[in-house]
C-alpha cells in the first residue's frame, strides 16, 4: 500500500461515514479500492474514526 497523506486518509474516513462504497471513495480520492480498504481496516484496528 502506498503511503497516503493525512488529508487523504481523513477524506476516506469522512466519505465512509457518509456510507459511500469503496469504489466511490477510491474514485473520489484517486486511489485504488484495495488501498481504500486497507486504510479503512487499519483505522478500524486502531479505533480511529472521522471524528477523531
Amino acid at each position: 500500500m502506498r503511503c497516503l497523506d493525512t488529508m487523504k486518509v481523513t477524506e476516506i474516513l469522512r466519505l465512509r461515514e457518509m456510507e459511500l462504497n469503496l469504489r466511490d471513495i477510491a474514485s473520489a480520492v484517486d486511489c485504488s479500492k484495495t488501498t481504500v480498504g486497507e486504510i479503512l481496516n487499519r483505522c478500524k484496528d486502531c479505533g480511529l474514526t472521522y471524528e477523531e
